[in-house]
């Protein structure tokens, strides 16, 4: 009985509670809001990928006494509903990624908890969501809550501008420095692309964090950490997804060759992703810059003072970045080719006096080293310097003698054959001319350490022409034939007064006589050329020549040259090779006597002619000119045989050529030997003593001077 009473009071109890809230209900029901409705709004959050989040919506769970109807829940993103049961809520967060369903309202909703819980947050989950709350056909809202998902960035990358900013965009990092040359402007970019809301990016050099000295926000800032510069940064959507964002900063800093070799390393940081950080970028930079280049020669000498014929090197060396050079050389502006090392070999000339010598090391630029190179060299006279001078008595006379050397060359004049010194000055004058001053000069250049150089120069005296005799030329019937008239003339003839006649007709030149000039030192040889000698040419030829101080002419004949026979030539050839064997053997048996004799044989020198121009007063063999003889030879001086013999009582000079052997003689005291020059033969010596007056040793030498005069007269 006592159960059943207790049981009543509790029913009675919960009656009048339900009744009170139902009448509390319907007399507050025009008092509802989304605030006393929905006790626990949800709030704005922040979260990272694949996260789970969850938005409260806690409400108060009220019954339409009316109908009998309780709340109704529904949530909504992006002003769209998601769903406003369990399964609704799944149905929408199911996708092909997962097995489940990311979203759901996990708690007890008969106690008015729905939240919405949404897991392995992606970045569509970003939004804005509401809890709208159904009841009594009004509708309530909770407060916006704007779901953000923070998205990591990439990892960091470094991009160059060359060009102080101007030129390409080089991708840099580890393996590839950024390259700057010496003294210019480096501008580097750290990009952490496709990020939300951004990554913040953070300068190292050398380890050591790069901080603003002012200007905080993204105007340019200084900073002064290993090498001062400016740095910005700034935010802009990604091109590929413009949801996301990338993040740039950019650092401008002057450079020098200091400064290379430093690590700069840039560091992305993202907001939510504290604990996981991205991989830095780092590069080195490179600091280029012009070679500098050093030359040097060897061998090492004072002011590069070298001797002409030296071999010297010149040598250049360079120090730059990059390292790896080419070279160029250039000599007075001039490149030498198929040069490219260092270093460049040669042998001194004088023209190579103060030439410059230039290197020039190419890299990423051109480096620059060039010396000067000194060459003493002796005394040289200029080519072009006059040898000749014509004038008259009483005129005055300047002669000039320039001459090159290392140093400068000191000068001396002298005449020929005399000591004293007329001038030291480069140009000797003699004025009002007396006939003791025609002749010859000597100027000599000297140079300190060098062997002195002269030269002879004349005074010649105005004459009228005179042509060297030269009567019979020799010539082969088909065959070109050559008709030389030496002039020897002061002043020389002039242009139109030089003819050839033949058989007193005047000869014009063609195609079978043609005319030619060689002019000497006081003269001129005028040549005649005949093609081909017919029967007709053989005859007498005028050569004739004016200078306007008189005329000369000579007669040159023509001669018709036979052909020696054949049979002759054979013949001859063999008695001469007879005879060669037959004098070997004898040569050979007379070993110890007369063929055992050795001689000291002078210099050999050539007999100037004996035309000369001592009639116009000068004595020199430069002005003599070999007169023409028919059978093309000329008259050479004999060198001197002297006897080596003690065991002769007297011993005489014997004058011989070349090729010949000679032989000594007694000769009585009483004797005398006389030498004579025949123009037919070669220089012979005999003696006026009969052959039965001169003794010999024994047999043998009479054998033997008839073989040596024997081969003497054939050869």
């Amino acid at each position: 009985m006592f159960q059943i009473m207790y049981l009543y009071r509790i029913l009675s109890t919960i009656v009048w509670i339900i009744i009170i809230n139902f009448h509390y209900i319907t007399c507050q029901s025009d008092y509802l809001t989304s605030t006393n409705l929905i006790q626990l709004h949800p709030e704005s959050q922040s979260v990272t990928l694949n996260s789970t989040v969850r938005l409260q919506c806690r409400v108060r769970m009220l019954i339409d006494p009316d109908t009998g109807a309780g709340v109704q829940v529904y949530w909504s993103k992006n002003d769209f509903g998601i769903g406003g049961n369990r399964e609704d809520i799944q149905e929408y967060g199911r996708n092909s990624r997962y097995d489940y369903s990311r979203y759901d309202l996990p708690y007890n909703l008969k106690e008015g908890q729905y939240d919405l819980q949404i897991m392995n947050v992606e970045l569509s989950d970003e939004g804005s969501y509401v809890c709208q709350v159904n009841f009594m056909r009004q509708q309530y809202l909770s407060q916006t809550a704007v779901l953000t998902v923070q998205v990591p960035s990439e990892a960091p990358q470094l991009v160059q501008i060359t060009n102080e900013g101007k030129g390409q965009r080089i991708d840099i990092g580890p393996s590839r420095p950024a390259v700057v040359d010496d003294g210019s402007i480096m501008l580097l970019e750290c990009i952490a692309r496709h990020g939300k809301p951004g990554a913040l990016l953070t300068w190292f050099i050398d380890g050591v964090q790069v901080k603003l000295e002012s200007n905080p926000d993204s105007t340019p800032g200084s900073f002064i950490s290993g090498f001062s510069g400016n740095l910005t940064f700034q935010l802009e959507a990604s091109a590929k997804i413009p949801r996301l964002v990338d993040a740039t900063s950019s650092m401008r800093a002057h450079l020098n060759k200091l400064h290379h070799g430093k690590l700069v390393e840039c560091r992305a940081e993202n907001t939510g992703y504290e604990m996981h950080t991205l991989r830095p970028a780092q590069t080195k930079i490179e600091v280029h810059y012009a070679p500098v280049v050093s030359i040097q020669v060897r061998p090492s000498r004072p002011d590069n003072q070298f001797m002409e014929h030296d071999i010297i090197t010149v040598e250049c060396t360079a120090h730059g970045r990059p390292d790896s050079f080419f070279w160029e050389w250039y000599v007075n502006g001039r490149q030498v080719e198929n040069i490219a090392e260092s270093w460049y070999r040669l042998r001194l000339t004088r023209e190579l006096h103060q030439s410059v010598f230039r290197c020039i090391a190419i890299s990423n630029k051109k480096g620059v080293a060039e010396t000067t190179i000194k060459v003493k060299f002796g005394p040289q006279f200029h080519q072009a310097s006059a040898l000749l001078f014509t004038a008259s008595p009483g005129e005055d006379v300047l002669m000039d003698c320039p001459a090159i050397g290392n140093p400068t060359p000191h000068i001396e004049w002298r005449r020929e054959g005399g000591r004293e010194v007329l001038s030291r000055s480069v140009s000797l004058k003699r004025e009002n001319l007396k006939e003791e001053d025609f002749g010859t000069y000597i100027c000599t250049a000297f140079v300190p350490e060098f062997p002195p150089v002269s030269k002879q120069m004349y005074i010649a005296k105005r004459k009228p022409p005179r042509i060297q005799p030269n009567p019979i030329v020799h010539a082969y019937l088909g065959q070109p034939a050559r008709l030389r008239c030496t002039v020897n003339s002061v002043p020389l003839p002039p242009s139109g007064q030089t003819h050839w006649y033949f058989n007193g007709n005047p000869i014009q030149p063609d195609s079978h006589h043609k005319f030619e000039q060689e002019e000497f030192i006081g003269g001129v040889v005028l040549v005649l050329h005949i093609a081909h000698v017919m029967m007709s040419d053989f005859g007498q030829y005028n050569c004739s020549v004016k200078n306007g101080y008189g005329s000369d002419w000579k007669l040159i004949r023509l001669s018709h040259q036979e052909d020696i026979p054949i049979q002759f030539i054979i013949g001859a050839a063999v008695t001469i090779g007879i005879l060669l064997i037959v004098g070997l053997i004898l040569l050979c048996i007379c070993r110890q006597r007369v063929c055992g004799f050795r001689y000291n044989k002078g210099n050999r020198t050539k007999q100037p002619s004996r035309s000369s121009l001592q009639d116009y007063g000068v004595v020199n063999s430069d002005f003599i000119t070999r007169a023409y003889t028919p059978n093309m030879h000329y008259r050479q001086d004999p060198y001197q045989c002297y006897s080596n013999n003690p065991s002769l009582n007297k011993s005489f000079t014997r004058y011989a050529f070349d090729g010949t052997d000679q032989g000594s003689m007694r000769i009585p005291k009483d004797q005398s030997e006389n030498c004579f020059y025949e123009t037919s033969k070669e220089d012979m010596c005999t003696n006026t003593i009969p052959i039965n007056d001169v003794s010999f040793n024994n047999g043998n030498d009479i054998v033997t001077i008839g073989i040596v005069k024997l081969l003497h007269y054939f050869f």
